[in-house]
């Protein structure tokens, strides 16, 4: 089984609270439209977004996480408190396959059954994505995606590897001390290699007026215009089905 954990922020924490709840409505389509039905998606919040439709995969969890400060510290310490909840609820069914989703990014709909189809697997990096921003008719490709977005790992976890509650120092669990950069190095060096999504596994939305991280500096200057150029691609009919990326 695949599990989505999806941390929302609350309306409090929000610059637009229909915007917020549009982005996650498309996000949790994106995650429910899954080839292989092997999924389950969690999402964690204090407030339901406006307008949510019925998803036969999809369980929200209520908690009245107090509202963060606005900085980007205490928005980060937000969103970690939502994913270790998300934890705690795959822990109570026995463990498996977890992957960790912003509330606006998208995924390909043959993640849960890649996961399905190698139960074993200690799990997956998405190297191969997609950045997007929000409104255009174009993709940035990446080959190194699971450096640049939270949502690019699919990791098995056993029950007792996850955090029992909320409280207690994240070292006692490597799936609460370690962020998207380190990861896959950390679980190679303990003898539990991830292995590669073999497709483009994620769309990482950028630009949407809600995203809690700003623009890399490394991307501006003639060289990055360039590179960046180089890696456009066109939002096609197939792009637009295989991670539901549709006008909000």
């Amino acid at each position: 089984m695949l599990y989505f954990i999806v941390p929302l922020k609350g309306r409090a924490a929000s610059h637009d609270w229909d915007r917020v709840s549009r982005l996650c409505r498309r996000t949790l389509a994106s995650l429910d439209q899954q080839t292989s039905r092997e999924f389950r998606i969690f999402l964690i919040c204090t407030d339901v977004p406006t307008g949510l439709p019925s998803h036969t995969g999809l369980e929200i969890i209520r908690e009245s996480f107090p509202p963060p400060a606005p900085n980007k510290q205490a928005q980060i310490a937000d969103k970690a408190a939502k994913v270790r909840r998300g934890l705690m609820a795959v822990r109570e069914r026995g463990g498996g396959f977890v992957m960790g989703v912003d509330a606006d990014d998208l995924v390909h709909h043959d993640l849960a059954a890649l996961a399905a189809a190698h139960p074993q697997s200690h799990g997956w990096m998405i190297r191969s994505g997609y950045s997007y921003d929000e409104g255009s008719r174009w993709l940035e490709w990446h080959n190194d995606f699971h450096l640049r977005c939270g949502s690019s790992h699919i990791i098995r976890f056993a029950r007792e590897e996850l955090p029992e509650d909320l409280a207690g120092p994240a070292e006692n669990s490597f799936a609460l001390r370690h962020g998207h950069h380190t990861i896959a190095a950390y679980l190679a060096a303990i003898g539990r290699p991830l292995s590669v999504v073999p497709f483009p596994g994620a769309i990482y939305v950028k630009m949407t007026g809600e995203n809690n991280t700003g623009p890399n500096p490394k991307s501006i200057g003639i060289r990055a215009t360039v590179s960046k150029a180089l890696r456009t691609r066109p939002v096609t009919p197939a792009i637009r089905k295989n991670f539901n990326l549709r006008p909000l």
